[in-house]
Order: C-alpha cells, then structure tokens, then sequence
C-alpha cells in the first residue's frame, strides 16, 4: 500500500523482538521517522523508548506519555509517517489516526 493510502504505523513492541530491524527496513523503504528517536522511538517531548542506561539522562529525568492527541499534532507537523514504541502499552499509544502494529 503506497504510503498516500494508508495511514502512518505505529510499531509497539517490547525490547529485542526486532525493532531495530523494522526500523532499518522502514527507513531503507522512505519512511519518515521521528527526530530525534532511538530506533524509530521518539525521544524528546515524550519517551517512546524502554528507559534503559543507554537512553540519555534528559529522558530519564523528564519522563512522561502522551496522549493520542499530543502523538497526532507532532505526528502530523512533522510529516513522519512511521515510528515505534518500545516499552509496555500505556493509554495514549493507541490513535485511530495511525495503523498500531503490535508485537
């Protein structure tokens, strides 16, 4: 399906069950992935990424979710159409706007 025809996915996944590898395929075929991530795993406002001691000491400290709201404004301003989320599910993870893959 042509990226113009479907709506930007979102890859929940829990750590080593192939993120990284998504995420490569994901860029080598044109997505646009969030800046800055870890893997495809937004870090900035929020923390899309398992707080583990390679996640920068500003994630650590600022740590908070998002809700399916704040995730499609940024989302959409920023024109990404792939990204992942690599930690439990928390209750703004999931948009109708986005196509949730979940592993």
């Amino acid at each position: 399906v042509k990226r113009a025809n479907r709506k930007p996915v979102m890859f929940t996944h829990i750590h080593k069950s192939g993120g990284t590898s998504l995420c490569k395929m994901a860029q080598m075929a044109g997505e646009r992935i969030p800046q800055p991530n870890k893997n495809c795993n937004y870090v900035g406002k929020w923390t899309d990424s398992f707080l583990g001691i390679e996640m920068p000491q500003y994630a650590k400290e600022h740590h908070h979710f998002t809700s399916c709201g704040e995730r499609k404004k940024l989302w959409k301003w920023h024109g990404w159409t792939f990204a992942g989320i690599e930690r439990y599910i928390d209750k703004g993870d999931f948009c109708n706007e986005l196509l949730n893959i979940i592993i």
